[in-house]
């Protein structure tokens, strides 16, 4: 049964601190496929455009809206699609571009680079025309040495050309463009000088526009596994590059095996020493003549060891290890993803008042309205970069990445949104269980999709339970506690002195305002790094430990726990493609709109 891909996604926990007693064993996320997961990101996006505009608005800076795209001689190809090449804008934002607008402008800019693949209209078809859309913001480098001067947007038109184009038409007069350097550069309306933060809008909405994107990495995997594949297919003469290290990974093979010629040299020093003797040595050991021509031959290697199938695992690893190599290329330089400066949009941050309640302000139809603070504000106001470089026994400092914790505020906000977290959750649960409990036919359409219901077997059986719970009046106290164990509690292990037999009182009370607290410090200050990790505490016989879901506050209701979350995943799914027929309903009466306006635009031109 295919699994829909909208469903949440669970992650086994990566972390090289992980506690037992306090880690998750896995991490939830929401599907990026899912269309209010695109409408979040493209809402993030927006957000800290917006404000970054209003930034070089304060700063006397300037923004500029350019579309960058490439000519047939310059168009980036990967596995032979035509792709994105992230290598071709670093001259443009890292290089003599940007030393010119200091040097001669006392400018410095911050940018955001969407990429489009194409919807068509052009030669080339769908999906096959890569261009860029990029919003440059100019300000004020503050450098002495540069005093700062206000770009006119015809020069600056002049230096992206010259930069991207490697001529300007308009100066240089014109040449054919398939002889410009990467394409061609065009600016957005008013000479590319962005006077409206609509401009931020369009640009962000190309982070999630292409769908082309896993369909490409998916080419990308099949043509780079068949290249390997191909380059590692076994014969007796493709073994230089890799055979030898799989056979000295073998304990069955002499271990001073030095390549090819290890069975000539066998013989040649077995017949040295015991001259007429040696072939029957050799039969004593079972070990047959073999003619020095035939010393070689990796498959009979292979066979005599009988080491067939660990060699095609090998070949099949080493296969993968290539692939991966290959699509973390791809995705790192060739794919359609934004590309965007630090410290965009940080100018938010001065203008939050209620750091409990954070919202930010954007301009919309009717006025301005309040928006959730986007993941990477609420990282640089709520999150820390925290060393984790250790000292060893003999005083040297062995070098790890930094880590992302939360700080203070984060854990002061966390909990301070705990009570409306579990309220909304528990309020959610209860909707959804209600439209389940006397519906025999969802029921049996939710057994039938890819959320499956492994605790009731049948409608009746679990009748017969919600039934039992009204009368007993325990259903208001079971979504609570759902909201509970989700939020809190679920993938994390119980410490316990001792394995064996438990009576509930042997079980230390859910405290769940301190046990959060707890949970969700950082386990970087409480765990030493170590080369514990989740699989090896897993394999184990997590001796110490029980899970949380066997707790008795919990244990009587994690079958129904399990009917909520079937219906959360249901629900969620059913509203999210609701969400994406209208959204997608809207854009088509646009579309239909704005052909009738160029329809009408065309008429009348052709009248006058």
């Amino acid at each position: 049964m295919a699994v829909n891909k909208k469903k949440p996604i669970r992650l086994k926990n990566r972390t090289k601190y992980f506690n037992p007693g306090l880690s998750r064993t896995h991490v939830a996320f929401a599907s990026p496929y899912s269309y209010q997961s695109r409408k979040i990101k493209i809402e993030g996006y927006e957000t800290r455009l917006y404000w970054q505009y209003r930034y070089c608005e304060a700063h006397d800076g300037q923004t500029f809206f350019y579309t960058l795209t490439y000519n047939d001689a310059a168009m980036p190809k990967y596995a032979g699609i035509n792709c994105f090449d992230y290598e071709d804008l670093r001259d443009l934002l890292t290089g003599g571009f940007r030393k010119y607008l200091l040097r001669h402008y006392g400018t410095t800019f911050r940018y955001f680079i969407g990429a489009e693949l194409g919807d068509g209209k052009g030669e080339r078809g769908l999906h096959n025309n890569p261009h860029y859309h990029v919003l440059f913001f100019l300000e004020p480098a503050n450098n002495e040495r540069y005093p700062y001067e206000k770009i006119s947007p015809e020069d600056f038109r002049h230096l992206v050309r010259k930069y991207w184009q490697g001529f300007d038409e308009d100066k240089d007069g014109f040449r054919d463009y398939n002889t410009a350097k990467y394409g061609i550069a065009r600016e957005g309306e008013n000479c590319g000088l962005v006077t409206d933060y609509r401009a931020c809008c369009y640009c962000a909405k190309y982070v999630t526009k292409d769908v082309k994107l896993k369909k490409a990495e998916h080419k990308v995997e099949k043509y780079s596994r068949f290249r390997h594949m191909k380059s590692y297919k076994f014969t007796s003469k493709s073994y230089e590059d890799f055979f030898d290290e799989f056979i000295q990974s073998k304990y069955n093979i002499p271990a001073d095996y030095s390549g090819k010629d290890y069975l000539y040299k066998w013989h040649e020093v077995v017949r040295r020493l015991l001259g007429d003797k040696a072939f029957e040595f050799e039969d004593s050991l079972g070990i047959e003549p073999i003619e020095a021509s035939k010393a070689c031959d990796t498959l009979m290697i292979i066979k005599k060891h009988h080491l067939y199938e660990d060699y095609c695992k090998f070949c099949r690893a080493k296969v993968d290890v290539q692939v991966h190599d290959d699509l973390v290329t791809y995705r790192n330089r060739y794919c359609n993803k934004c590309r965007i400066s630090q410290q965009v949009g940080d100018y938010a941050l001065k203008f939050i008042t209620d750091y409990m309640n954070p919202m930010v302000q954007i301009p919309s139809k009717k006025g301005f309205k309040n928006r959730p603070l986007p993941m990477y504000l609420y990282r640089k106001l709520y999150t820390e970069v925290v060393s984790t470089d250790e000292v060893t026994r003999r005083g040297t400092i062995k070098h790890h990445s930094p880590v992302r914790v939360l700080n203070d505020l984060g854990v002061e906000y966390k909990v301070y949104r705990l009570d409306e977290q579990i309220k909304k959750k528990a309020e959610a649960a209860e909707n959804d269980f209600n439209t389940l409990i006397y519906n025999e036919q969802l029921f049996e359409r939710m057994r039938e999709s890819d959320i499956n219901i492994d605790v009731f077997q049948h409608y009746n059986d679990f009748q017969r339970m919600t039934n039992r719970l009204i009368e007993n009046n325990k259903l208001k106290d079971i979504f609570k506690r759902y909201a509970e164990y989700k939020l809190i509690y679920e993938d994390r292990f119980l410490p316990v002195p001792c394995m064996g037999h438990f009576d509930d009182s042997d079980f230390p009370a859910i405290n769940i305002y301190d046990d959060y607290r707890r949970f969700i410090r950082p386990s970087i200050f409480t765990t030493t790094r170590s080369d514990l990790r989740l699989d090896a505490f897993l394999e184990s016989d997590c001796s110490g430990y029980i899970p949380y879901s066997q707790h008795p506050y919990f244990l009587r209701y994690i079958g129904i726990f399990r009917v909520l979350d079937m219906c959360a995943d249901y629900w969620f799914i059913q509203d999210d493609d609701k969400a994406q027929k209208e959204a997608e309903d809207i854009a088509a009466v646009k579309r239909f709109h704005d052909k009738q306006k160029l329809k009408e635009f065309y008429a009348n031109f052709i009248n006058i």
